[in-house]
């Protein structure tokens, strides 16, 4: 239907975004965060392009693609437009934080200490898209970074005008955004990786829908939640170990 890394090429819709270092910047925290992100501490949106998620409206697909931080539209003629770009996901690196990356990292606790104070935008990494009854997009983002919990609950879902672009935050602080569904009733349900859980936002309150082990998708029919849960899964030495496999389960709403 269409050629979307060939847009890229043409486009590249977060070629103008800065991530990395924007703010507090140090020549120690230059080298550790570039080495860390095997790339410059500072750039601009490069040219890549991840197809993460797909959604279909009656005038064509919405595309959430992690590579190119936008959202993208291709009608049913293949023409491709952009209809979103996520903005970058600044944070501020505090004492925790900075401990807790060299512990994943393996590293002495004070070996990134001058990352302190330092502010580093994260690219927003759009993972699932889902159109409501009234044509507006769910968008739910995994912030690049570290994925565990070392920087806190960083994903949100944002609300997109599929005509003009202009968003709306209407969940944060979400621990592992990967998957996110609408009710008919405009109840909106994402999933938390790293959380364990399925969390729902109805009529302005929060709460948790389900909870479960590594909750990958979620989608809402009738009065059910359906919930893709991803396999545990680790790694010796003669490789890969499925210790539990994948499923999806069904949960009452």
């Amino acid at each position: 239907m269409a050629d979307l890394a060939q847009y890229e090429a043409v486009h590249n819709p977060d070629g103008d975004v800065t991530y990395g270092i924007v703010a507090n910047g140090n020549p120690c925290a230059e080298a550790i965060l570039g080495e860390l992100s095997e790339g410059p501490a500072t750039y601009t949106g490069i040219t890549d392009t991840h197809p993460y998620s797909v959604a279909w409206s009656p005038s064509g697909w919405y595309v959430a693609d992690a590579g190119m931080n936008a959202v993208l539209k291709v009608d049913r003629t293949g023409h491709l437009s952009t209809v979103a770009v996520l903005p970058p996901q600044p944070v501020t690196l505090t004492q925790p934080m900075v401990e807790a990356l060299a512990a994943e990292f393996g590293a002495p606790a004070d070996a990134f200490d001058c990352l302190v104070g330092v502010t580093y935008a994260f690219e927003p990494v759009p993972t699932d898209v889902e159109v409501d009854q009234n044509g507006a997009l769910y968008v739910s983002i995994l912030p690049g970074g570290p994925e565990s919990p070392a920087l806190g609950a960083r994903g949100k879902v944002f609300k997109v005008n599929a005509s003009t672009g202009a968003r709306t935050t209407v969940a944060s602080e979400l621990l592992g955004a990967r998957n996110v569904a609408v009710a008919s009733d405009g109840t909106l349900y994402a999933t938390e990786l790293f959380g364990g859980k399925v969390t729902k936002f109805a009529n302005g309150k929060r709460s948790t829908a389900v909870t479960v082990d590594r909750p990958l998708a979620v989608e809402v029919h009738g009065g059910y939640l359906y919930v893709g849960q991803f396999a545990d899964i680790s790694f010796g030495p003669t490789g890969p170990e499925v210790n539990e496999p994948g499923s999806v389960i069904r949960f009452k709403r």
